[in-house]
């Protein structure tokens, strides 16, 4: 749909959970190159999942760039 109405590229952030960042890149990117920022800290996310692992499921996915808060 974005990249139908022109979108070139997606940026979402600030998500506590792996699983939210990991949602927004599978139905946003459609083609589209994506960014994507997750909340984290020492122990990980909420769920615990740590920095290395989420950076690594986000790629896995097809997001382009991964950044954090």
């Amino acid at each position: 749909m974005a990249a139908q109405a022109g979108v070139d590229f997606v940026i979402a952030e600030t998500f506590p959970f792996c699983e939210e960042a990991l949602l927004a890149v599978r139905e946003s990117l459609r083609g589209l190159a994506a960014s994507r920022r997750s909340r984290s800290s020492r122990t990980g996310d909420f769920d615990g999942v740590r920095v290395a692992e989420a950076c690594r499921r986000l790629a896995d996915a097809g997001a382009d760039v991964v950044g954090l808060n």
